[in-house]
């Protein structure tokens, strides 16, 4: 992506034509100075790609500035991760490390929704290298942070000629500092630290909650998975930690399931062989198609999943070998019952 100011669009007009037409990218036309003196150049420049019949695909986003792009690259895949709006300080370190995997070919874009009761944000990222792609995810599920692929590049920009969101390119040689104005240009309201301070009360996020069924016997490679969910901000429900000395195992294992909004059942043969396992399984099993729960099935080894109980082999579950496509699931799946709690 390139940034083109006023002056330069006008003082290079005859090379940008040919750049444009030649290479694959997106040209920002950043409005300077409150002037409309650009705006009869670019026309100009619209007319002359209708003549030539390049596929591009312009967009004036609703503060005057133009973005530019040839059409195919508006159906490139794009992928995505949110900001909280009200702690958003707390990932410019994070934004940082991941456009700085990026090259000057690829694109990073911060895109915040200032509408009040709307408030959101997110970061944008088109990279033809899948490999980059792959890391940043990993990056993010080691954060606890989901990377959704649900949108084009032309979704983007339609929601932005609605007025939907403001956005900014980050260049990919971008330094914090350089980060973090550019947060502090788009973002409008305080975040939840700053209200607190002057203060306004605000009601604790809903923390989602995770419930693990599990065989006491693989209890090393449980608590390492455990662990890992807690070190990036899980809730858990765990036998081990959440029963209470003298509490009824089952009531408690029940009651715990019933407080819970996911199930991760992590089943190998070891599971099969515990009656209390199975036990707890037929629980939550019953549990989830009587309440609608989300679930997730995780598979230690070779055991057939039918074993334990039949046709659960038609769910999906995840592999020992799979473990950040598990995470990732249940990371976007409590986002998705945060959201609508």
């Amino acid at each position: 992506m390139k940034n083109i100011s006023e002056d330069l669009f006008y003082r290079n007009f005859d090379k940008i034509k040919s750049d444009v037409c030649s290479e694959d990218y997106i040209i920002c036309l950043e409005k300077q100075n409150n002037s409309n003196s650009y705006l009869f150049h670019f026309i100009g420049f619209l007319s002359f790609l209708e003549l030539k019949e390049s596929p591009f695909f312009p967009v004036v986003i609703y503060n005057n500035n133009v973005m530019i792009s040839r059409r195919f690259l508006m159906t490139r895949k794009m992928h995505y991760f949110k900001i909280p709006y009200g702690s958003r300080t707390e990932y410019i370190k994070t934004v940082h490390w991941i456009n700085s995997r990026l090259s000057e070919n690829d694109l990073c874009l911060l895109c915040v929704n200032n509408i009040p009761g709307k408030l959101d944000s997110l970061v944008a990222l088109v990279a033809e290298d899948q490999n980059k792609i792959e890391a940043i995810r990993n990056y993010l599920n080691s954060c606890g942070i989901v990377l959704y692929s649900d949108k084009t590049l032309k979704d983007l920009f339609e929601e932005m000629k609605s007025r939907l969101w403001n956005c900014c390119s980050i260049h990919h040689k971008a330094d914090e500092e350089y980060i973090r104005l550019s947060f502090q240009e788009l973002f409008y309201f305080l975040e939840d630290s700053e209200l607190e301070q002057r203060g306004f009360h605000l009601t604790p996020e809903y923390q989602p909650k995770l419930f693990i069924s599990y065989s006491w016997k693989d209890n090393e490679i449980v608590q390492r998975i455990v662990d890992h969910l807690e070190d990036i901000g899980l809730n858990i429900w765990i036998d081990k930690k959440n029963i209470e000395g003298g509490e009824h195992l089952h009531e408690a294992i029940m009651k715990g399931i019933w407080q819970c909004d996911m199930v991760l059942l992590i089943i190998s043969k070891n599971y099969e062989m515990s009656l209390n396992a199975k036990a707890e399984f037929k629980t939550a099993f019953a549990n989830v198609v009587a309440n609608k729960k989300d679930w997730r099935i995780l598979k230690l080894d070779d055991i057939d999943p039918d074993s334990i109980f039949p046709s659960l082999s038609q769910y999906k579950y995840y592999s020992i070998n799979e473990e950040n496509e598990l995470i990732e699931s249940i990371l976007r799946g409590l986002d998705n019952i945060k959201n609508h709690k």
